[in-house]
């Protein structure tokens, strides 16, 4: 539709008054007078957004529709818009006065005109003669300019305009009222603004004079201007009553010339023309100097503050903005690195060029901090080094969070990026970079669930087996918990996550406390899980995530801002999801933590968005991303990839969980860095605190916690042999030496930080493998240029009852398939070398008529490409390695040593109380068995791994000995012979003792003591015992004789009774029968009985017999 403009008077030609009113009548409104058409302002394309405005206002006072909107808009349209709306609007046929707006706003937005306003906003200050009041509204106009209501993001930048106003207000004012203010922290604007009314108001009445002068030179124009109005006014009212004078004088001098004919003379007045004393400029007197004002206000605003200057020359593109590197001229000595420092502009001489960002930064070594250049204009802005620019106070860290005002940014976010997120690890040049990219991309970030966006490329379904609602009575909350329980309510009503409902379902919730000391509001879904049924949507495998970073110098990280909730259910679904609290029942509109089946929906929906970025080693887990490259420019590049997929799909990241271009990175339990992995610290020192399990409960979980980390242990399984075997509901949970030795053999592997490499697939790989009697094990090596082979990964498994009757050769050979079949991603279609220590390993491999096993393990192993090595097991190290259990190390075991005077718990003495160690070192070094240990100790001898562990303690020597295949944890003394004859009396002869036999002798003297051929003197000793050999000699077993029992004369006069069994279980638990029988009529009764307990037998002779 196309209507020709207004006249110039605001009126319509009467033909087109004509159609406007057809057009108005059949939409069902009066036509109105040209006065109110002519409040409306002509479309010209720059003004479209009071345009609309202004229309949408009128037209709600005049009762218009939508329809006839369009119809005005389309009237009042020129210039620029008309042309815009004859080239691609008019042919809309089916064009709405809505879709009508959005083409013009979007069409005509000014990118800049926000930056402009929000830049004027975030600069504003408190005038010196400003009052309080004057000074809120002031702040009021530019944040409702900066956050205009025509904006999408309106709904979200209405819930931070308080906050921002608040912060800004407090910030804004002059130092004489901000420090009370600050005192008082008030948490509203209306509230801070009354105190701040107060407290301006209690200063005047101290110094009536503390508005007096003006601080700002445009200000200080206005007030002269008020001043010589009022001046002008009484000026003119003299005049006036002069010239009424006057013209009474003149009159009379007209009457007296005119009878005198003469004429008076008047000399015309002399013009004082004033210099200034201050500046030497004519035109005023230096009360009235702007250039003293100015002067005058810089010294007291910048009289205690830091002035920072530009590090080097920049460059700075026209209409853009940039992070710039500030060097500040003095460093307080109460000021530390990572101190915030609050960024501020220290005059307006270069206003008209750019404008500088009032931020918040940190300070760096060398005296650095960061600061915000926005340039404005077309063209490009120089700075040159050395150049004062800004002025820097130092703040407190408490309260950084209340002074909020940092960067420009297009949805208004006040995100200070500098104290957020760390680059100190970067280049000067690299840290400017990366700021600029966040600062681009700044609406990406999300810092609370307020800020959260909404995804809605898949909704969450829930699937249940039945439809019968689960219900469950909502968990009593503590009293002083429901405050905090009702505040987590509200805000997820405000942030639309949860909403009112009315579902038959419900489940209780509870408050979780999180790691920083807040709560998080969590349902109890645990019924309506059991009833599920399961999304079988595959996770990402952590190892081959792990090994995709091979290669990879730079890593960063990002983490979603509580990322199951930026992601809708399905609108059929949500009834599942209610909640029930003491404030009434609610059901989740996004999707809850704690549901069966979020973790694949929602990586479900990562995969969707960030599709076809693994090649650039980008990869997902859930809500955690990681992104990797070989070089600075090429990892921006990948983060801009990132930053635009999760834009288009509305998710937001969380800036204080994320990490940019480190060099070490933690992800998913593992540390990484450049070719390398390692296990997370964090978990090491969970570990390393690990106390001994109490019941198998706690074996399982330490068990679960170690093998996350088995690749990082070589023969896992032959090392937690011990602790598997507890595991086991068939075994008697027996905490012994055994097990106790395998425990800390473990937390030792881990806290040692072990280190394997990533693979390159671009180099070969080679296997180690190797089997023991009870476990096998394998390691994937490459070798790197200096012929060193680096661990990929360690792989073990225990051996069956069965599989450890197999032959060595036959173990050996499934050593082999074991570590083919588990590192088949690495080593299927490509050559590799596998090394073994079984030299006839590769001819049996090889057989032409082997056995149904090997020829089993020979089909599976011709899918591989490889080459069979023999290594001896002497040159084969890591394969020996693997085939033995490994100990743990001198300076790691905790050495006990055995105190000499006592034997077992405190009840024996040794030899003497007053002997000392002294004399017994002396002892050992008289002996030649010790002696020698001593002297192979001191030149490094290696001993047989079957011997014990020898070791010196402050010239002490002690040992580790061998307990099944295992060195015992506890040090034990090694006796010279001289010493053995006591030791043997004390644990066989003493009277608390009682002379036990050969193995409980043993028992108590291995406990603490070993010596050379033990067991024999142990044997000979208690052979040759007088006492022993004198109660075995009149030690004889006697049975009873046989008994004639005589017959009975009556019935029921003898009664003999047996108890059977235990038998089959009967359904009654009953598994045992007395059976009762009278010697006399042969009369017989059973009764069945759980167990033979003899309160329970007597009750039955009692009640029965």
């Amino acid at each position: 539709m196309s209507l020709p403009l207004l006249q110039s008077d605001g009126s319509m030609p009467s033909q087109e008054t004509d159609n406007l009113s057809q057009n108005v009548l059949s939409a069902g409104n009066s036509f109105p007078n040209s006065g109110m058409l002519s409040m409306i302002p002509n479309l010209k394309g720059s003004n479209a957004n009071d345009f609309f405005q202004c229309l949408e206002k009128v037209g709600k006072l005049a009762g218009w529709n939508k329809e006839y909107l369009l119809t005005i808009s389309e009237v009042k349209i020129e210039g620029p818009a008309k042309k815009y709306y004859d080239s691609s609007i008019k042919q809309n046929s089916e064009l709405t006065y809505d879709a009508f707006k959005n083409f013009i706003v979007s069409h005509f937005a000014d990118d800049q005109s926000f930056a402009i306003d929000f830049a004027k906003f975030s600069s504003a200050q408190q005038y010196e003669h400003e009052s309080v009041r004057d000074f809120s509204v002031r702040l009021q106009s530019l944040v409702n300019k900066s956050f205009c209501d025509d904006t999408e993001e309106y709904e979200v930048l209405s819930k931070f305009r308080t906050k921002i106003l608040l912060s800004k207000f407090m910030s804004g004012l002059k130092p004489s009222l901000k420090a009370p203010l600050v005192v008082q922290n008030p948490t509203q604007f209306k509230d801070a603004v009354e105190v701040a009314i107060r407290v301006e108001k209690s200063l005047n009445l101290q110094n009536p004079n503390v508005n007096a002068l003006a601080s700002n030179p445009q200000d200080t124009e206005v007030e002269k201007l008020k001043q010589q109005q009022n001046d002008c006014l009484s000026k003119m009212s003299l005049m006036m009553e002069q010239m009424a004078i006057l013209s009474d004088q003149i009159s009379k001098l007209q009457n007296k010339s005119a009878n005198t004919n003469s004429r008076p003379y008047v000399n015309p007045p002399v013009r004082r023309q004033v210099t200034c004393f201050y500046c030497n400029i004519k035109g005023h007197i230096e009360p009235d100097c702007r250039k003293k004002l100015r002067d005058q206000r810089r010294e007291r605003q910048f009289a205690n503050a830091n002035r920072g200057k530009v590090f080097k020359k920049v460059k700075i593109p026209a209409n853009s903005q940039q992070y710039i590197n500030i060097k500040l001229d003095n460093v307080d000595n109460n000021m530390s690195v990572g101190q915030p420092l609050l960024i501020e502009k220290l005059d307006d001489r270069h206003a008209d060029s750019f404008l500088i960002a009032r931020t918040i930064s940190k300070l760096e070594e060398n005296n650095k901090c960061l600061a915000l250049i926005c340039n404005l204009s077309n063209s490009p802005v120089n700075l040159n080094k050395n150049m004062s620019l800004v002025q820097i106070s130092p703040i407190q860290s408490s309260l950084v969070e209340n002074v909020n005002n940092v960067s420009t940014s297009k949805v208004g976010k006040q995100i200070d990026w500098a104290t957020q997120i760390d680059l100190s690890h970067l280049k000067d040049e690299q840290k400017l970079k990366v700021m600029d990219l966040l600062s681009k991309y700044n609406s990406v970030f999300a810092q609370d669930i307020a800020e959260l966006g909404v995804c809605d490329l898949i909704e969450h379904e829930i699937h249940l087996t039945d439809q019968i609602p689960t219900r469950q009575k909502p968990y009593r909350v503590p009293y002083n918990l429901k405050p905090e329980m009702k505040k987590q309510i509200n805000l997820l009503l405000e942030a639309g996550i949860i909403q009112p409902s009315k579902s038959p379902f419900c489940a209780p919730v509870l408050l979780v406390k999180k790691a920083d000391n807040s709560y998080r509001l969590v349902a109890d879904l645990r019924k309506l899980n059991s009833k599920t049924i399961p999304d079988n949507f595959p996770l990402p495998n952590l190892t081959e995530m792990i090994d995709g970073l091979s290669g990879a110098k730079y890593f960063s990280t990002l983490d979603l801002t509580s990322g199951f909730h930026q992601m809708v259910m399905h609108p059929d679904h949500t009834k599942y999801t209610a909640i029930a609290t003491e404030f009434g029942l609610y059901e989740y509109k996004r999707l809850p933590f704690g549901l069966k089946n979020a973790s694949a929906s929602f990586q479900r929906l990562m995969n969707l968005v960030l599709a076809g970025l693994n090649e650039f080693q980008i990869s997902c887990y859930i809500d955690d991303l990681v992104i990797a490259s070989q070089d600075f420019e090429t990892h921006i590049k990948r983060l801009q990839m990132v930053f635009d997929r999760l834009i288009q799909a509305n998710l937001k990241v969380k800036p204080s969980k994320c990490s940019f271009l480190r060099n070490e990175i933690s992800y998913l339990g593992h540390t990484i860095k450049e070719g390398q992995v390692f296990p997370d610290k964090k978990n090491l020192d969970s570990i390393k605190k690990a106390l001994p399990p109490k019941n198998r409960k706690q074996v399982r979980s330490f068990l679960g916690l170690t093998g996350f980390y088995r690749k990082f242990i070589p023969n896992y399984s032959k090392v937690a042999l011990p602790l598997t075997e507890l595991t086991k509901d068939t075994t008697k949970f027996d905490w012994s030496e055994r097990e106790q030795l395998a425990f800390e053999e473990l937390k030792n592997y881990l806290i040692s930080e072990p280190c394997l490499a990533l693979p390159d697939f671009s180099k070969p790989f080679s296997v180690f493998t190797d089997a023991s009697k009870y476990a096998l094990g394998a390691v994937l090596v490459q070798e790197d240029e200096t012929k060193f082979h680096h661990p990929i990964s360690f792989a073990s498994r225990k051996l069956s009852d069965a599989e450890t009757r197999y032959s060595v050769v036959e173990r050996e050979a499934m050593a082999i398939v074991f570590a083919l079949n588990h590192f088949k991603n690495y080593l299927f279609g490509k050559h590799f070398t596998v090394y073994s220590d079984q030299q006839c390993l590769s001819k049996i491999l090889k057989l032409k008529d082997p056995n149904s096993r090997i020829a089993r393990w020979m089909l599976t192993l011709q899918q591989f490409d490889y080459t069979v090595i023999h290594k001896p097991g002497r040159l084969n190290q890591m394969a020996d390695y693997l085939s033995r259990a490994k100990y743990p190390k001198e300076e790691n075991v905790s050495v006990e040593q055995p105190d000499i005077n006592t034997l077992e718990l405190n009840s024996s003495t040794f030899v003497c109380n007053s002997m000392p160690v002294s004399e017994i070192i002396q002892k050992q070094n008289s002996d030649s068995y010790c002696n020698n240990i001593k002297n192979k100790l001191k030149s490094n001898f290696i001993f047989s791994p079957k011997s014990p562990k020898f070791f010196i303690k402050d010239d002490l020597l002690l040992c580790h000995t061998n307990t099944k295949n295992r060195h015992s944890h506890v040090a034990k003394l090694v006796v010279p012979q001289t010493l053995v004859p006591q030791i043997l009396n004390l644990a066989h002869d003493n009277d608390a003792c009682a002379h036990p036999g050969l193995t409980r002798t043993l028992k108590r003297i291995k406990q603490n003591y070993f010596w050379h051929k033990l067991y024999s003197q142990v044997q000979r000793y208690i052979g040759s015992c007088h006492s022993c050999i004198q109660r075995r000699r009149f030690h004889k077993n006697f049975k009873a004789p046989i008994q004639k029992i005589p017959t009975a004369d009556y019935p029921f006069q003898k009664v003999a009774f047996d108890a059977i069994g235990p038998l089959v279980t009967s359904k009654h638990g009953n598994k045992w029968s007395i059976v009762m029988s009278d010697y006399f009529t042969r009369y017989a009764e059973a009764y069945a009985l759980s167990n033979i307990q003899s309160s329970n037998v007597a009750r039955v002779l009692i009640d029965f017999i």
